[in-house]
């Protein structure tokens, strides 16, 4: 999507080919900074509110490379946080899924996540690869989010969610969509 802009009561938007098409509301479930981008008439709340959000990239890894899990199987648990010494760039932080055990996968074979942590990770073991953008939780961001409902309540034809509603996780972003469709479920009817 190129552009959103609220035109004479109703939403204009604008997709990467040129066309535009209105509509009487939009919901932008996206990241804070892809919304902010895509709204070309942000008003002062929007820019000040979603302005807060930054992101960094962080890279997922499936694989099967049980060498990252603790070295007790007892030990192993659904979420493994691992801090790695590289020579000359310091230390990295990683998190690892134990897939199999959040999941409960019927399986003998061990799958996990990893967010980060690839150097660790013997490349043969490595099943697929996915690079995400993570939200960073500033004071500011933090600040900003408990208004974040505030948006959705001004009747402006455009409404938000997105895992920068709560924790940043997949789970928050649908929360966020459930909580925004009771503010329309009320609103859109009348």
């Amino acid at each position: 999507m190129r552009a959103v802009r609220r035109e004479r009561g109703r939403v204009s938007v604008t997709d990467e080919s040129g066309h535009s098409a209105h509509y009487d509301r939009v919901i932008l479930a996206c990241h804070a900074d892809q919304a902010l981008g895509m709204l070309a008439d942000a008003d002062a709340m929007e820019r000040t509110l979603l302005g807060e959000f930054k992101y960094h990239s962080n890279i997922a890894l499936l694989h099967t490379d049980a060498a990252v899990m603790p070295t007790i199987p007892r030990c192993w648990s659904s979420w493994n946080y691992r801090m790695a010494r590289h020579a000359n760039e310091g230390v990295e932080a990683s998190t690892v899924y134990w897939i199999n055990s959040l999941q409960r996968l019927p399986t003998r074979q061990n799958y996990f996540v990893s967010i980060n942590g690839e150097d660790s990770l013997r490349p043969q073991k490595v099943l697929q690869r996915v690079r995400y953008e993570h939200p960073m939780f500033s004071c500011g961001a933090l600040r900003a989010q408990s208004e974040l409902p505030s948006l959705n309540q001004r009747h402006s034809k455009v409404y938000f969610c997105g895992s920068y509603f709560r924790y940043g996780f997949h789970e928050d972003a649908l929360k966020s969509a459930f909580d925004l469709s009771r503010v329309l479920g009320s609103d859109v009817w009348n």
